[in-house]
This record gives C-alpha cells, structure tokens and sequence, in this order.
C-alpha cells in the first residue's frame, strides 16, 4: 500500500494499472488476514487513485467501503482520511450540500482522534499536519461559502461589507467555528499536546461580560479571494466581506512588507502598507467600527498573515495603530479573571546586556530594567549572569509575579526544536518553559498575567514562525503576551518598554492601550528618529488585552 502511495505521489507517475494491480492485491491479501483496518486502508488508497484517474464512480464506491470498514472498527484517526476523500469526490462532482457533510464528518473525526494524531505526527510515520489535516479545515470554509453563494443569488461586491441575511449567518458562524478549531488544531500539532479549555470562556462572552468595545476580525486566506468575518460587541449578527486577492498575492504582499519595514522604508517607497490594509479593512468597514465606537481590533490572522506587523498597515493617512489598540487572537478561549491594571503588578524583570553564546550585546537592556524598577519599585532584577535557568524557575514558582519581562535574545519558529530564548549560559527551549512557568501552579494561585519579551525575533524565512510565539505564550500559561516579530533597534525597543511601563503605572490603562500609546510616542513628530515602522511596528500583544 505505502508503495503505492508512493508512486500516486509522484509528479507523472507510472502505470495506474500497475499501482490498481498493487492495491487490488493488498485488498485481497489484507482480507484473507481478516485485518478490517489494513483492508480499509487498501480501498481508501485505491479510491484515492480512481480519483486521481477520475474514474468517479469507481472512487466513490472504494472510498465509501473504506469508510464503513473504519467505522466498524472505530478508527477516525483513519475514517477522516476517506470521509475527506469523499467530499472532493463530491465537490468534483458539484453534489456541494453532500460534500460540505461528508467534509463535516471527516472534522468530527479529526476531533475524536486529536490525541491519535498528534502522536502519530511525533511518531516515525511520515504526517504532515500542512498536507494531511489543515487542507481539511480550508477546504470546508471555501465549500461553505460556495454553498452560501449557491443559495443566495444576490451579488455581492468585492470588499463590500455586507449585512448577511438570516440564513448566511449560519454559514458565517460555522466558518468562523471552523477557522478557530484550525488555529487549535495548529497549535496543538506545534505543542504535541491538547490544550486544556477548563475555565476558559468564549471571546465574544469575555469582550460581553467585561463590556469591552473590541471588534473580532477574521480574515480567512483562501485559494484566490480572502473572505473576513466580523463579529461586532453586543450584537449577535456576523458581517463579512470578500476581497479577490490570491493566497500567493498575500504571501508575496506580508513577506514584501516585512522586507520594506526592515529596510527602514516608510509608506512613501512603496505600496504594501496601504494594499494590505485595503483588503483587510475596506473603507466601509472603517465607517462602520468608528459608527460601533471601537476602540479594539482583536484579529484571529490566519496563514501568512500571522507575520504581518498590522500596525503598519496604512490608510493614505493614518497607521492602523493610530485608530485601534490592536490585539492578536490564536483562535482560543480566553480566561476569565480580574485584569492586570486591577492589581499592583510585581514585575519580575531579566536580561543580558552582554555579548554571550556568539548573540551581540543588547547594550541598553540594563537602562530597560532599571526603568521597570522605577516604576514598578517591588520588582526583581535578574541581570546577565543572574539571569539562569534555574534563578528564573525558582524566581517564577516562589514569588506572585504577575509579570515577567524578558530582555534577552530568542527565536520563535515553527520547528519547536528552534523556538526558545537565550539565558545567560544556555538556551531555554519552548518544552522547558512549561516546567519553569508550571510548576510555580503548586506555590502561587495567581496567574502570570503578562508575558513580555522584548528581544526575540521570528526565524527567517519561516512563514509560520510566530507558531513559535503563540506556543511559548501557551507554555508560560501567561494570559497575555508581548513579543516582536523581528529583531528591533535596541535603544527604540528601551524608549518603548519605558513608555508601555508608564502608561501601566500612571495611567492606569489596559495592556492594549498602553502598547499603543507607547508605539505613537515612537511614531509621533517629536520623535522622528524612530518614527519610521520598523522601530514600533514588529510589537504584538497576544491574549487578554485589559
């Protein structure tokens, strides 16, 4: 079977009747063994050839008896692959209703076997959660608005915002569900773990019960348009939008853009800034927020767009962050517990200045912490080669901090192997932030409500490389955090911790707010040295936002 697989995976392959010859012989040979699994195995490859060939009744027919086999033996780690199968079958065949069930069997499936796959993609068989589960998810939101548009005749213009009718809310609901099960689901395949949802709340029942004037944006890349929906606070209807941009348009426009910001360029040398904000948020959409009076954007970014600086995004006149406090979403529950600003936050305060594990010195992290001890007169200072692995964890697990500040270097990657961040004699990977942050659940009830650190940067070239900050956020069990997308000028990202500091001790505002504030006093006229995106821009907060 794993040779035929093989040879249907090739570009032009060979002989299908040598590959039906194969398979018909694996049916024969796994059935005379009595092996129901091995036997659906064998006629789930060999509908998958039909299908290659388009033989389309032949498909249907191998793909549905390899499905009643898997689920007489109660195997959905096995049954999403043909149910999946199917629904293509289907969707080929334009039979949408029938192929948007079987797809949403073939979720239901991936959900019962959660735990089966992620230790099957740790194992030594060959899984690719990029080919072998997230095209499940996609390929059920582009059904469903296809199905959407199947049933509704009206036209819908391109980046218009529309008021969907009854029935569309449906639709949009179940894509919005969709979207964030996958953000979920990559995670989890990122972690090789589950991830708990015990006491976590839903976010529209977290910005309804804090009364929070924040609007979720789901922009969601499909082959050739991006649909985003909105959810708007205090109502109950969804409204969306489409934009016909391509998936590679969106990659080459993200990847183009970061490449501008480092380069120091401002939106006067190229287009990318105002591009991407216009197919992300159309003009009309703009009316509409400012008519909701919205002060937040809380964006659930899907692909590539989970690299993107959406601070930088422009207008013609105005940066995004210019209007909003912006906040980034991983498509989880958040949780519900009183938020910073109504404690006195003890910080605990670490970082190397120095030149250490062939890293360049951060020179101005040591006036960074000092800042922070300033404001916050309580916190702790961990500086170089005070700053250990082990001072850290018995730091965290003995004292009520409820923030910690790391000021040192660091990766985040999509490979957890290359995520982690730089103590002063060795490297702390993503798998033992869990034990440091963990294990101080035995001695302090209270949570870590923030997160920040100041000096880590994404993998180069890795398009799905803030993965990395979304893992360590989960694995530090912070409820919120503050990373850099890429490596920032050490002085600037000082002037910007000592205003976010600042607006948090004396004014009083919420994390969103006070990393807002503290990137306009980057951005604003007074201070033109550091005007320019790429010193404020890379800054993202993750999470609870109060």
């Amino acid at each position: 079977i794993n040779l035929a697989k093989s040879l249907i995976n090739l570009e032009n392959y060979p002989q299908p009747e040598l590959i039906e010859q194969l398979l018909l012989q694996a049916v024969e040979e796994a059935r005379t063994l009595a092996d129901v699994r091995t036997t659906a195995y064998a006629l789930g490859t060999l509908g998958k050839l039909y299908e290659e060939q388009k033989q389309w009744e032949q498909a249907l027919e191998k793909t549905q008896d390899a499905i009643r086999l898997t689920e007489k033996i109660q195997a959905p780690e096995l049954a999403y692959q043909w149910e999946w199968q199917l629904g293509r079958l289907l969707r080929n065949q334009g039979e949408i209703e029938s192929a948007v069930a079987a797809y949403k069997t073939a979720l239901r499936s991936i959900e019962l076997a959660r735990e089966d796959l992620i230790v099957l993609n740790n194992s030594e068989v060959r899984f690719s959660f990029l080919e072998n589960i997230e095209p499940v998810y996609r390929e059920y939101v582009n059904l469903l608005f296809l199905q959407n548009a199947q049933s509704n005749s009206e036209q819908k213009s391109d980046k218009q915002v529309n008021q969907p009718t009854q029935s569309e809310q449906n639709y949009l609901q179940e894509a919005r569900e969709t979207i964030e099960a996958l953000q979920v689901a990559e995670l989890e395949n990122f972690l090789r773990c589950q991830l708990s949802t015990d006491r976590n709340i839903t976010i529209d029942n977290f910005i309804e019960t804090n009364n929070l004037q924040a609007a979720v944006i789901y922009p969601i890349i499909l082959p050739e348009r991006l649909e985003t929906i909105v959810k708007l606070p205090h109502q109950s209807n969804l409204l969306f939008y489409s934009s016909q941009v391509s998936r590679k348009k969106i990659e080459d426009d993200v990847k183009n853009l970061r490449k501008a910001i480092k380069e120091e360029k401002t939106f006067n040398n190229n287009t990318y800034f105002q591009e991407i904000y216009n197919y992300i948020l159309p003009q009309n959409l703009d009316i509409i927020l400012q008519n909701n009076q919205i002060t937040t954007l809380v964006f659930v970014l899907d692909g590539a767009l989970k690299n993107l600086p959406i601070a930088a995004l422009y207008d013609g006149t105005n940066y995004l962050i210019e209007k909003y406090s912006l906040v980034v979403n991983l498509g989880l529950q958040l949780f519900d517990s009183p938020p910073l600003r109504s404690k006195k936050p003890q910080v605990l305060a670490a970082g190397i200045s120095e030149s250490v594990q062939n890293y360049q010195a951060l020179e101005f992290v040591d006036d960074e912490l000092q800042e922070i001890k300033s404001k916050f007169p309580t916190s702790k200072i961990l500086l170089n080669d005070k700053f250990l692995k082990k001072t850290i964890q018995d730091e965290i697990a003995n004292q009520p901090y409820s923030v910690v500040h790391l000021a040192t270097h660091g990766q985040f990657s999509s490979d957890p192997e290359s995520t982690f961040i730089i103590s002063h004699k060795d490297r702390i990977q993503i798998n033992e932030i869990k034990n440091i942050f963990r294990n101080r659940e035995k001695n302090q009830p209270n949570p870590i409500h923030l997160l920040v650190l100041s000096a880590c940067e994404t993998a180069t070239g890795d398009s799905r490389a803030a993965l990395g900050i979304a893992g360590i956020s989960i694995q530090a069990g912070a409820r919120s955090t503050i990373a850099s997308l890429f490596p920032v000028n050490d002085l600037s990202t000082s002037l910007l911790m000592r205003n976010f500091y600042t607006a948090l001790k004396e004014d009083n505002l919420t994390k969103a707010e006070a990393l807002r504030r503290s990137q306009l006093a980057l951005l604003s006229n007074n201070n033109k040295e550091y005007a320019k995106p790429y010193y404020w821009s890379p800054f993202i907060l993750i999470g609870d936002w109060r």
